[in-house]
């Protein structure tokens, strides 16, 4: 589904993690968001597709990072 033109639209502060090695959904979809919402910051974990499982600690302190510079 191409959501380009709805992702445009997203103002507040986003973080885009993308998964370096993800066959799925692959990184240069996570670089396409970042490139389409004003602002994004896009981080990208050694992962294949699931981040939250197989970098947990690096996930969190990304998203805490984040979250506290906000």
């Amino acid at each position: 589904m191409d959501m380009r033109r709805t992702a445009a639209l997203i103002s507040s502060p986003t973080l885009v993690i993308a998964g370096q090695y993800d066959t799925v959904t692959l990184p240069e979809h996570g670089e396409l968001i970042a490139k389409t919402v004003a602002g994004a910051k896009l981080t990208l974990l050694p992962a294949v597709h699931l981040s939250n499982v197989e970098y947990q600690t690096e996930l969190l302190n990304v998203v805490l990072e984040f979250l506290q510079v906000k």
